[in-house]
């Protein structure tokens, strides 16, 4: 049984894209010198500095500051120090201040002049620091000390771990064995400053306690004598002034009091005195006014008397007439009976008129004694705030100077204790190289130095105008991309071997390359739904892209599939398909046009079953006046009837006008571009000549790929039967 066939497919665009990382990735791959000697330069220039650099020691001392010294007095002795208040946001304070006075100038000026106790030298160099640092040109001491403050101002670090008291006290310089003894040095001069401060402090403020005792004492003997003074000028002296506000409350409540119940009583009376003036406008024989204040018994003798007269008087009427003597009398004492009950009314009316105005009268007087009262017990009040003022002053001092006493006392225990709230906590011992680091500089190089190369690199490629990928060329046509054709490897290289590249197709029928063409031929039918594809122009931009390998290709992949097929050398100017083919051209396609030769003798056997070539002939002096005939349009409507395809192998679209003219005899054009090698301006600037005479451009093809590439767009697999024969790229591999 002969083996089975294998089938190579080529999947086109439409497979997915290669990721961005794979794109720049690919970048690198093909700029690997540049990013490499990038990054070389940049780890050979960072050795070079770091072997060149003064080398720099550090050394570091530390110590403890705590908020609070210890209190020899227990709680009743404050310390003369500003130290923290106790909190943590006090506390921070006062390591933050601390943190300032450690790299201050003065204390950086103790430093360098104080006197050695000790060195880690071998052997130990007690000298000054500044002499050690500043060397004896000539220079004046003061202004060597100046100098070598400066240098340590530059040269000390100071910082506090943030989870504990420890304060680090970091050194930099050249010399290992200075930088541990300036360390150790600085941390002792500290804390001989604090316990001098501290010392000093005890002293000026015993100084300050004194002075101040002296003040107090004057202060209240003056306080004393204001007292007496104020009480004499305000007749305070007679009695005590608890006693004095006493009795005028009690004067005020009884007072209050009164004044309360004469009100009562006055708006009583009113009330009565109203109801009297109303009542005295009615009939005094009707009128309740008598029972108003308890006067019944009188009216009632005096109502009777009056009842018992008008009775009689009506038995007179009776009698003796209206008119009658007798009458007349009895109407007189009917008469002064009503007068005598209006005059006991009127008497009561003015009873009541007495006793109100008498209320009212006690009402002003109480007033008028309770507003003088009270009148008095502010002015008292007043009297009284300003003696108790002088009085709480002269408590005041006199408190003050019992502290006083007390501050006198402790501060001097205080001042004679020697102990600070500073502990140094480790000793510098040994300096270590913190500058030039060469594993930093190498990394930091490493690293800046690949970002450089490959940014170097996108700058290549960005530069490189050349079709580097599928998108380029789409872009740069405006068209689609048909399909890509794979590159063989050597072959590619050997002008020799031209022949044995352009016949690859036919000869491995079951290759990648094979079946790319294959693509392309399926995507040309399809882009030729609307319209016959009959007759095809294969150009490039430029020389030597491929075009003429590419038309060979496509008339192999047809005639393997049936169709009659014939390939034209309709380049002029440069033919090259009777060599690939092997074929002679002294009968061709100018000698047609000439009219020196028939189709018969003209048109050569290929090799390769179904596909016939017609050669370019001897080369004219005037090509384009050929294509531009009548001739040649006859010419391709007679090889229309002969043949299902004819391709066209033209000229380059720019160097010469052929392709342009031969365009708008064919059916359509398709582009062929080389990666790597063809332009991209130059691509777009082939498609924009063939368009602007509307020559149809049915796509574009990206040939001499390299398909480990996934920068080109597209993705390889192999479908089949049978044994997998390889590219002699991949053999060579």
């Amino acid at each position: 049984m002969p083996p089975v066939q294998v089938v190579k497919n080529t999947a086109p665009a439409a497979q997915e894209r290669p990721s961005v990382v794979f794109h720049y990735l690919g970048i690198i791959r093909q700029r690997l010198w540049v990013f490499l000697a990038v990054v070389l330069l940049g780890l050979i220039l960072a050795y070079f500095y770091t072997i060149t650099r003064q080398k720099v020691y550090e050394a570091t001392a530390s110590l403890i500051i705590n908020p609070e010294e210890i209190r020899v007095l227990g709680n009743k002795a404050d310390d003369v120090s500003f130290l923290g208040a106790g909190n943590y946001w006090s506390n921070q304070e006062y390591f933050n201040t601390q943190l300032s006075e450690l790299v201050s100038f003065e204390l950086l000026t103790r430093t360098v002049k104080a006197p050695a106790q000790d060195s880690i030298a071998n052997p130990p160099n007690l000298e000054p620091i500044f002499k050690r640092l500043v060397p004896d040109d000539g220079l004046e001491e003061q202004q060597r000390i100046r100098e070598a403050t400066e240098l340590l101002e530059k040269s000390v670090m100071v910082s506090q771990d943030p989870e504990s008291r420890v304060f680090f006290v970091r050194v930099s310089h050249p010399n290992k064995v200075l930088a541990a003894d300036i360390a150790n040095r600085h941390v002792a001069t500290y804390n001989q400053f604090m316990r001098g401060v501290k010392t000093e402090g005890s002293g000026n403020l015993q100084e300050f306690l004194a002075a101040e005792l002296e003040s107090l004492d004057e202060l209240i003997g003056k306080t004393n004598a204001e007292q007496y003074n104020y009480r004499k000028e305000n007749g305070l002296l007679e009695f005590e002034l608890q006693e004095k506000k006493s009795h005028l409350a009690d004067r005020i409540g009884y007072y209050s009091d009164a004044l309360s119940k004469a009100e009562a009583k006055r708006k009583e009376l009113a009330t009565l005195r109203a109801q009297v003036r109303q009542l005295e406008k009615r009939d005094v024989i009707s009128s309740p006014i008598f029972g108003l204040l308890e006067r019944t018994s009188i009216a009632n003798n005096l109502k009777e008397q009056y009842f018992e007269e008008k009775r009689k008087l009506v038995e007179l009427s009776q009698e003796f007439g209206p008119k009658s003597h007798e009458m007349k009398e009895q109407t007189k004492k009917v008469s002064e009976v009503k007068r005598m009950l209006t005059t006991e009314a009127k008497l009561l009316s003015n009873e009541v008129d007495q006793r109100y105005k008498l209320a009212a009268a006690n009402v002003r007087k109480f007033s008028d004694e309770l507003a003088s009262l009270r009148k008095e017990e502010i002015d008292f009040d007043r009297k009284r705030v300003g003696y108790v003022v002088l009085e709480q002053k002269r408590k005041n001092l006199i408190e003050n100077k019992t502290l006083l006493l007390s501050r006198i006392s402790t501060t001097g225990i205080s001042g004679r204790n020697t102990r600070t709230n500073i502990k140094p906590h480790n000793r510098a011992r040994v300096a270590v190289q913190v500058y030039p680091r060469p594993v930093v500089n190498m990394f930091l190089a490493l690293f800046l130095f690949s970002g450089i190369g490959f940014g170097v690199a996108l700058l290549l490629d960005f530069l490189d105008r050349r079709v580097k990928s599928a998108e380029d060329l789409e872009q740069a046509t405006g068209v689609a991309l048909l399909g890509v054709v794979p590159g063989i490897g050597d072959i590619d290289a050997d002008e020799q071997q031209l022949g044995q590249r352009d016949l690859y197709v036919h000869e491995n029928p079951a290759s990648h390359i094979a079946e790319c063409c294959r693509a392309i031929r399926t995507n040309l039918l399809f882009s030729a739904t609307d319209k016959k594809l009959q007759v095809l122009a294969v150009s490039s931009a430029r020389p030597r892209e491929g075009k003429t390998t590419m038309s060979i290709y496509l008339s192999t992949i047809m005639a393997q599939s049936g169709q009659r097929v014939l390939i034209i050398d309709s380049d002029m100017r440069r033919p090259r398909l009777h060599r690939s083919l092997s074929v002679d051209r002294k009968l061709g396609l100018s000698t047609l046009l000439v009219g020196s030769s028939t189709l018969e003798e003209s048109i050569k056997a290929s090799g390769v079953p179904n596909l016939d070539v017609l050669p370019c002939g001897p080369q004219p002096p005037n090509p384009a006046e050929l294509l531009l005939s009548k001739r040649f349009n006859e010419l391709l409507a007679q090889l229309r009837k002969r043949y299902d395809t004819i391709i066209l192998d033209t000229p380059p679209v720019l160097p010469v006008t052929d392709a342009v003219i031969i365009s708008k005899s064919s059916d359509g054009v398709l582009l062929v571009a080389q990666a790597g090698n063809s332009i991209i301006n130059e691509i777009g600037q082939a498609a924009k000549a063939l368009k602007d005479v509307d020559a149809r451009i049915v796509g574009t093809v990206l040939n001499k790929i390299d398909v480990n590439k996934k920068r080109y767009g597209y993705y390889y697999y192999q479908y089949g039967y049978g044994s997998d024969e390889e590219t002699p790229k991949n053999k060579a591999a």
